[in-house]
């Protein structure tokens, strides 16, 4: 994964998205009753996948957030640095991949489909840095059913992968991460660490996280 430039994404052990469905809004009327009874955040953990949509940039960290959290306790980091990577590699959610019927794959972190990988898959083009220079090429990414999936399957390939095996073993702060992982491999944008690190520093993720924050 690695962020996106125009139509196509940076090149990463991963890779990124396209714009995002959006649901009319009658269709969320079936899950209000639920959600007088359910904290918000677990009724984002549970929305059905016919409904995961967002509209903005806030809707979408808002959407990802529990997530986040959850699988920030297994990475061993703060859950800032998760939503920020998912933020790079979708730009805030707005260029989602897509499978080939035009849905949205739910792929929050550019992750490739690779040989082990025997789930749904969608094409993209994408960006990726060879020699430090980034040149356009297809890949296929996993493709999943909703963002719960995405986000077991993104702990899942970190906790996997030996590589990665660095990066969780200690607790990481939050502009640690994206570093941590570049140094690691996952992505081939050199500049994957500082772009997280700079997001982190966005008014939404700054408001978001510290309740007290006023943009200047």
């Amino acid at each position: 994964g690695h962020g996106e430039i125009g139509q196509m994404q940076l090149g990463s052990a991963t890779a990124s998205p396209e714009a995002a469905l959006f649901a009319p809004q009658n269709q969320l009327t079936e899950i209000l009753p639920v959600a007088e009874a359910m904290p918000e955040a677990d009724l984002y953990l549970n929305t059905p996948a016919q409904q995961e949509t967002w509209k903005t940039p806030e809707e979408f960290v808002a959407r990802i957030l529990p997530h986040a959290e959850r699988a920030a306790r297994e990475l061993n980091v703060d859950p800032q640095a998760i939503v920020a990577q998912a933020v790079l590699e979708t730009g805030w959610g707005q260029r989602q991949i897509k499978d080939a019927q035009g849905n949205n794959s739910f792929n929050l972190f550019g992750i490739k489909a690779g040989g082990a990988w025997d789930g749904d898959v969608a094409r993209k083009r994408t960006l990726e840095y060879r020699n430090g220079i980034a040149a356009p090429e297809y890949a296929s990414f996993r493709s999943y059913s909703s963002l719960r999936e995405a986000f077991e399957d993104y702990v899942k390939f970190l906790k996997d992968g030996s590589r990665y095996d660095g990066v969780i073993e200690q607790k990481k702060e939050a502009k640690q991460w994206g570093f941590a992982l570049q140094k690691a491999g996952y992505a081939t944008d050199p500049k994957y660490g500082n772009k997280i690190a700079s997001i982190l520093e966005s008014d939404i993720l700054q408001s978001t996280f510290n309740p007290g924050y006023k943009s200047l």
